[in-house]
């Protein structure tokens, strides 16, 4: 008998143990999470959601909460509040939604905490990421032939016709993009278009211009119009 209660205990033990090694879960994330829920953003600080635009519209549905108690708060990578104190959401009581507008982003991981108190009394929130970057790149530059205009290439690109059409693919356009001097149409994506593109006999330079809403990139790449002979 006195045997069996010893195994007894060594197991209740072992399984008290086990318990005692499973990490716990941060509570308030948890609960969190059953209040709010994000429409438009990531809630894994792993893979925030990218942006190329310096404000937002952040909204989602709120669950138990009270409403005109919804606030917001944003962060920094550096942990530093940059915004939201003070400022109140749009709501729709009947859909359970919020909306804050024009929430200003800085260059990086922005962290974006929605929070309220519950029905129940208690401070629950919920956290987002985004991260921002509206640096312009250039990525490929080609011809409607499908050929690519290197940058400092060795090998001049020869073109037979006087105008040419070309093709740009860049990242953060979103003020547009302009080869010498001329609005590029925007294809979609990262991808614009430019035809008509008049040469002169020899060397031509075609300045590339990407306008972010607060950055520039300009790169250079050069087509060689030869006339064929008669």
């Amino acid at each position: 008998m006195r045997q069996r209660l010893r195994v007894m205990a060594s197991m209740l033990l072992a399984v008290a143990l086990f318990f005692t090694l499973i990490p716990a879960m941060p509570a308030a994330a948890n609960q969190g999470a059953l209040f709010f829920h994000f429409s438009n953003l990531s809630t894994d600080p792993k893979s925030p959601t990218p942006e190329n635009r310096s404000s937002i519209t952040v909204s989602g549905t709120y669950n138990g909460i009270n409403p005109n108690t919804i606030a917001y708060e944003i962060k920094r990578f550096d942990d530093t509040t940059t915004g939201g104190t003070g400022v109140k959401p749009i709501l729709d009581e009947g859909a359970n939604t919020f909306q804050f507008l024009n929430v200003q982003l800085s260059q990086g991981v922005n962290k974006i905490t929605v929070s309220g108190m519950s029905t129940q009394g208690q401070q629950m929130s919920a956290t987002a990421y985004v991260r921002f970057s509206d640096v312009p790149a250039v990525y490929e530059v080609a011809l409607s032939d499908g050929r690519i205009l290197e940058e400092n290439s060795s090998r001049p690109v020869v073109v037979t016709n006087e105008t040419i059409s070309i093709s740009v693919k860049a990242t953060n356009g979103s003020k547009g993009v302009t080869v010498n001097g001329m609005s590029m149409y925007a294809g979609g994506g990262d991808t614009f278009y430019s035809a008509g593109i008049r040469l002169n006999k020899g060397v031509n330079d075609l300045v590339i211009v990407v306008n972010s809403e607060s950055k520039t990139q300009t790169v250079t790449r050069q087509v060689v119009y030869h006339r064929p002979v008669p």
